[in-house]
């Protein structure tokens, strides 16, 4: 138990769920931490999770009851404002370094969003003004930064039921794609500056580029054999959504996480003459990690991160239908497509693998590959067929069992 302003709180089941961990919450144990709590700057859910574990009043705070507490005010009585529950001593210790590179971030999206969607243009630059200079470089590889700056703060170990927020293994996911995308933009800037967009360049960018995918699927799989304590759960299908919302807004919104996830990774393999989409690309990811500060931070509510998390991914988009000038309804087939092999069990390697065999006859063979584009096209579903005979004889099923985690749903909690 610790002591908020003088009221005792039970807070033995919330410990390893704490958002700054459980060491700091025994740092305080038994003693009062009133002002411990307010300068971390609470939010209202947060208060309100303290005010339903008060169980006793200290005896210098005693002319209160316990009733009273748990319907009163507890650490609230500095009243800080959304900025000072922002800006805390936590981010390398009152330097800000995590927030100052935050800000430059959103900064420099909304100005690449706008150069796209305003049409200007300058010479040797792409639709988002990306070049082969080193300020260019330099700018990605600060949102890199950004990404591994984020390691400093204490998160859950495991996802918080109630409200989207960062945990462990969100934050190692997040950090695993970004600099996947990161990896593959320095690979395709490099070669803009070397010169040129030959047949031969694209097809060692298309390996570097697979290269990093395969790459990434590893190391996300040791991410989450380390760090997910629910083996039944999966990052998309036991999103927390708000009360009330219907069963149909939560399947679309979840098909539509899952589509966004080959969107990603399609335009990062995308070998068209510009940079853009990869440094776009990443705006949804670091994007979400400030939606779910804001929850945790009681600045905005469930619906707010759903809302705001939808949006980004579909600016992505955009600024592709934007810039190609086209509806890009090949490139839904194919998203599609992805999500429902990968939802009937394919394993996700063979599922890439599949895709790989037409990228580099389609870079590496172009001529070939525009006489005999039908039998290219049907590489791809050809492969996945003779992939899923494989997975028969080596598992006597063709269905891979943790496909069946697209389909599940954590069970919503009853109130009587």
């Amino acid at each position: 138990w610790l002591a908020i302003d003088g009221v005792v709180c039970d807070v033995t089941d919330f410990a390893v769920v704490h958002p700054g961990g459980a060491d700091i919450l025994l740092q305080h144990a038994g003693t009062e931490a009133g002002e411990a709590f307010r300068e971390a700057g609470h939010s209202e859910f947060a208060i309100s999770m303290v005010r339903k574990r008060a169980v006793a009043m200290l005896v210098a705070g005693a002319d209160r009851s316990v009733e009273e507490a748990s319907e009163g005010s507890i650490g609230t009585s500095t009243g800080k404002g959304v900025l000072s529950r922002l800006f805390t001593k936590e981010d390398f210790g009152g330097y800000h370094l995590h927030k100052i590179l935050g800000i430059f971030a959103l900064l420099q999206y909304a100005a690449r969003m706008g150069f796209v969607f305003s049409g200007w243009r300058l010479p040797d630059r792409d639709q988002a003004w990306l070049g082969p200079g080193y300020d260019t470089l330099i700018c990605v590889w600060l949102l890199a930064l950004l990404q591994l700056s984020s390691f400093i703060f204490h998160v859950p170990r495991n996802r918080i039921l109630g409200s989207p927020m960062i945990w462990q293994e969100w934050r190692m996911h997040n950090l695993i794609f970004v600099m996947r995308h990161v990896f593959v933009f320095t690979v395709r800037w490099y070669q803009w500056r070397s010169g040129g967009f030959g047949s031969h360049g694209n097809s060692i960018c298309i390996l570097l580029a697979y290269g990093a995918l395969f790459a990434q699927l590893y190391t996300v799989d040791l991410a989450t054999h380390h760090l997910r304590e629910d083996k039944h759960e999966s990052l998309t299908a036991t999103w927390p959504f708000w009360r009330g919302c219907p069963a149909w807004t939560e399947s679309f919104i979840k098909f539509y996480y899952t589509i966004a996830q080959f969107q990603a990774t399609t335009l990062m393999l995308d070998m068209s003459p510009w940079l853009f989409m990869n440094v776009l690309v990443i705006f949804p990811f670091q994007w979400a990690s400030f939606l779910m500060t804001l929850v945790r931070k009681g600045v905005i509510t469930t619906t707010g991160y759903h809302m705001g998390y939808l949006w980004s991914l579909m600016q992505v988009v955009f600024c592709a239908m934007l810039v190609h000038e086209d509806p890009l309804i090949p490139a839904w087939v194919t998203w599609i497509s992805l999500y429902a092999v990968r939802r009937l069990g394919l394993n996700k390697y063979g599922l890439w693998i599949g895709m790989m065999i037409r990228s580099f006859a389609q870079v590496v063979f172009p001529e070939l590959y525009e006489a005999n584009k039908g039998l290219a096209v049907l590489a791809t579903p050809t492969f996945w067929g003779a992939w899923a005979l494989v997975q028969w004889c080596m598992n006597g099923q063709i269905l891979e069992p943790r496909s069946r985690r697209y389909l599940e749903s954590r069970p919503k909690n009853l109130e009587v």
